[in-house]
């Protein structure tokens, strides 16, 4: 596989229909979710501090990090739409409105994973000191606009999205501490996901939670 071909790999398939059809902008039912990581800031800064062996150490974690959980995100059937910061903003399309409850249900088990896999980043002992990362994470689901902006003949085309599932998502984040996955009581009900309510109209997932119902 060529450097063109991994690109191509990562790129969803909703961007590469638009594009090859030409299409500028298209909706898309999608579950969203906005997972926010603490504990980067003071350990870039502190690693930073050691000059290229910080940076060597910081890049490699980095590497590591973003490596597993992409990974459990494609499994899932999700992309990482965007970084921003300490945050990145997942989706994973709705194709089939017959599929919906699994495709919710496999998303939520999706960044439970996620949740899981943290445990890889706790603790991290290196010449700079020892630091652990933590992760919040918020679910919503609903319409998001997919838009393609940028000339055609030019390297610096942007896939934008936009939509209120992504500040629901964004709101269900706020409402949970490290370690947690937060929904929409919306998707908690329709969905029968496992947890407990809490205020504002979300819903706390249950770590241990796992899909009803099997893929069609």
């Amino acid at each position: 596989m060529n450097s063109e071909q991994k690109t191509i790999s990562f790129v969803p398939t909703e961007l590469l229909t638009m594009i090859s059809k030409g299409i500028k902008e298209k909706r898309f039912s999608t579950i969203v979710a906005f997972a926010d990581v603490s504990g980067f800031t003071a350990m870039s800064e502190q690693l930073s501090a050691m000059g290229n062996e910080g940076a060597e150490t910081l890049t490699s974690i980095l590497n590591s990090y973003f490596t597993t959980m992409i990974r459990i995100i494609r499994h899932g059937g999700g992309f990482v739409g965007k970084f921003g910061g300490d945050a990145m903003t997942v989706f994973f399309p709705i194709r089939y409105a017959s599929k919906s409850t699994y495709r919710i249900q496999n998303s939520v088990r999706t960044m439970l994973e996620l949740q899981e896999r943290m445990i890889d980043f706790q603790n991290m002992e290196t010449r700079g000191g020892t630091f652990s990362l933590g992760m919040k994470i918020g679910i919503a689901s609903g319409s998001t606009l997919f838009k393609v902006v940028g000339c055609e003949n030019e390297i610096g085309r942007e896939f934008l999205l936009a939509g209120q599932p992504l500040d629901a998502a964004a709101d269900a984040e706020h409402h949970g501490v490290s370690g947690e996955v937060i929904v929409t009581s919306e998707i908690a009900k329709s969905c029968n996901i496992l947890g407990e309510e809490v205020e504002d109209g979300f819903f706390r997932v249950d770590p241990n939670f796992k899909p009803t119902r099997k893929a069609p």
